[in-house]
């Protein structure tokens, strides 16, 4: 159909979206102009069209980034799902605390916590690591290097282009944010790909999640008993046969960097 239409046809490169910058959007912009007046002889107005644009976009004072994207800032291709509850934060600051920086992944952070809680928290964690700790806004294209702290009352799901989609949960659940759920959810985006680490915490939550990421060839780790402030819900999960690996929060932080460097 293509090949027998004269009117000029260019297409949109999504890649842009995974930086979400005004000036990324401004280097598209100019190269979308210049293929539009390029097709009709009038590249000068494409020039001027984008030094406007880009000035603009400079004046907001964002940084800007490298030609070359870094491949660890890239578009999230590796994500773990932290799950925690009571004696959550504390295990989860520790373990960000060990864990480099610029390493190929994106986190979603699943604490049990009142909804009021959860910018502090974000707050809290970016205070102790260099990985960007977000709360999570619809939009969003989820790179590696972030952390994004799940809402209470709002489903999270992450769309073909890596985007994040939210939605009200009008079921009401056990537990919230449910880990389950959201287990379930970056396994259908990620496939083997997801991988689950599960601190300290009372109840169950997360082991239906987590043996559909086993039965998927996806990793599950827990937080050991012993540095554990309630240790029932880690070890729910590690009595079914199904994690590969556990260990306190500095051990869990340095077994995930070995294991993304082979990857």
């Amino acid at each position: 159909m293509l090949e027998n239409e004269s009117t000029p046809i260019i297409f949109n490169d999504i890649s842009v979206l995974t930086l979400n910058e005004p000036q990324v959007l401004a280097r598209w912009y100019g190269k979308l102009l210049k293929k539009i007046s390029a097709s009709v002889g009038q590249n000068a107005i494409a020039e001027k069209a984008y030094a406007d644009h880009y000035n603009q976009a400079s004046s907001q004072k964002i940084r800007i980034p490298n030609a070359a994207v870094k491949a660890e800032d890239s578009l999230a291709k590796n994500l773990w799902v932290l799950g925690a509850s009571l004696g959550g934060p504390d295990a989860v600051k520790e373990f960000f605390k060990y864990l480099p920086p610029n390493l190929p992944v994106a986190f979603v952070l699943t604490q049990h916590l009142g909804a009021n809680f959860i910018a502090l928290l974000a707050e809290q964690l970016n205070q102790v690591t260099e990985y960007n700790v977000l709360t999570p806004v619809a939009g969003h294209v989820i790179r590696h290097n972030e952390v994004i702290v799940m809402p209470v009352n709002e489903r999270l799901t992450v769309n073909p282009i890596g985007a994040i989609e939210l939605e009200p949960i009008k079921k009401e659940q056990q537990y919230s944010p449910s880990i389950n759920m959201v287990l379930v959810d970056m396994l259908e985006k990620y496939g083997k790909k997801t991988g689950a680490i599960i601190f300290s915490g009372m109840g169950d939550d997360g082991l239906k999640g987590c043996q559909q990421l086993h039965n998927k060839g996806a990793m599950v780790w827990t937080q050991s008993s012993e540095s554990c402030v309630i240790s029932s819900m880690p070890e729910n999960i590690a009595q079914k046969g199904i994690v590969s690996f556990t260990g306190s929060p500095k051990k869990l932080a340095e077994k995930l960097y070995d294991y993304l460097r082979e990857d």
